[in-house]
C-alpha cells in the first residue's frame, strides 16, 4: 500500500518560560521570566514509525518539548520572532527527518490592558 511520508507531531498548550520584552516596558518584561504558550506541528515521514512500533523511530514528544523549553531559556530575547526562528532551528538541525514546522507563539502582556500577542510563522527546510 502506497501511504504519504507527511505525519506530525503536534503539541498544543505548551508553557514555557523565558525572559522577552521589547518597547517601552522591555526592560521590566525582561527582568522576569514570563509564560509564552507554544503551538507547534512538526512535521515528518512516520512511515519508518508506523512500521517498527518504536520510539527511536519517531519524534519523542518529551525530549521535543524539552528542547524548545531549553532553547527558550538560552538568552533573553526581544521578539517572539526570534524565538520562533531559534526553536525551528534547533529542532531542524537535531531531527534530520523533519520537513516543516508550524509553530505559534502566545505572549501575555505584563501591563494592566492584558493583552495577549500572537505570533504564527512556518519553516521549512
Amino acid at each position: 500500500m502506497q501511504m504519504s511520508p507527511s505525519s506530525y507531531v503536534q503539541v498544543k498548550d505548551l508553557v514555557i518560560q523565558t525572559h522577552i520584552g521589547a518597547g517601552e516596558h522591555g526592560l521590566a518584561e525582561q527582568a522576569i521570566k514570563q509564560n509564552i504558550g507554544v503551538d507547534i506541528k512538526v512535521f515528518f515521514d512516520g512511515r519508518q514509525a508506523a512500521q517498527s512500533d518504536q520510539l527511536i523511530d519517531t519524534l519523542d514528544y518529551a525530549h521535543l518539548t524539552s528542547m524548545i523549553q531549553s532553547t527558550a531559556n538560552e538568552k533573553p530575547r526581544h521578539l517572539l520572532e526570534n524565538l520562533a526562528f531559534d526553536i525551528a532551528k534547533t529542532l531542524f538541525q537535531t531531527y534530520s527527518a523533519l520537513q516543516h514546522i508550524d509553530i505559534s507563539l502566545e505572549k501575555y502582556s505584563v501591563s494592566s490592558h492584558r493583552h495577549v500577542f500572537r505570533f504564527n510563522s512556518q519553516f521549512s527546510k
